[in-house]
């Protein structure tokens, strides 16, 4: 049964990720097993949007027991190779290797037409009404004892992660070292980590550090199984190793 068709661009990331986690949510899948589907297909969406020519479609569909999400891009096809996953010192490279560690069956065929992925998970036959979730994220920072407190809330990815890097960039400007407070941060995906390690060498290189407090739910999953948390977490080495690859 086909839940659900969605046409997307760059400016309907957030939309369509939310559209997608209400039909989810009625096609009885919930819990962690949901969050991680649903960030699985927005990755797959992204990489569409960054890399296979800026737009796609998005079908949902339902058999006995599983629901199926395709993810068709307008490029001109690329590598049905799924990457590795790269040191933590790198920014970039992670959107697929996250789509195939979260997901079961992740499949990629390319053809002349661009590139079409698809990921499954096993659901349950129930309904379940969810409200759609406003897009929006907040940042609030603080000096305070020769550091600044960046407080982020909401939900962060490819719509926000401009901002953030540029807000990111004047902070480590004028205070190098930075804490940042991801309590109140429901989303985030690898756009945005890609902007937090960039912004760790940026501290580095200006004799600061950049440091990530309080991650929570699949925040806190995302960052540790990329091995984010270990590299800017707390409790992270008193001297990282530098930039060694080349960001893509």
């Amino acid at each position: 049964m086909l839940l659900l068709v969605v046409a997307f661009t760059a400016e309907r990331v957030p939309e369509v990720r939310h559209t997608l986690t209400a039909a989810v949510a009625r096609a009885g899948l919930a819990g962690e097993e949901a969050e991680d589907f649903v960030l699985t297909v927005h990755e797959l969406v992204t990489n569409a949007v960054r890399h296979g020519g800026g737009s796609g479609e998005l079908r949902l569909h339902r058999q006995p027991g599983r629901l199926t999400c395709q993810v068709r891009d307008h490029g001109g096809g690329t590598s049905t190779d799924v990457p590795a996953l790269p040191n933590a010192n790198v920014p970039g490279q992670r959107g697929l290797w996250l789509a195939h560690h979260l997901t079961c069956g992740l499949t990629l065929h390319t053809s002349p037409h661009g590139l079409t992925a698809t990921v499954s998970a096993p659901s349950a036959q129930r309904t379940r009404h969810e409200r759609p979730r406003p897009h929006l994220w907040r940042w609030h920072s603080q000096p305070r004892h020769g550091r600044t407190l960046v407080t982020l809330a909401g939900e962060l990815d490819l719509s926000s992660v401009e901002q953030l890097s540029d807000r990111l960039t004047a902070t480590i400007a004028a205070t190098p070292t930075v804490d940042v407070d991801l309590a109140a941060v429901t989303f985030l995906d690898s756009t945005v980590i890609s902007v937090l390690v960039s912004a760790h060498h940026a501290a580095a290189l200006a004799g600061g550090a950049l440091t990530l407090l309080h991650p929570t739910g699949q925040v806190q999953r995302v960052l540790t199984v990329t091995g984010i948390l270990p590299l800017l977490g707390p409790d992270k080495p008193a001297d990282p190793p530098r930039l060694t690859g080349s960001p893509t």
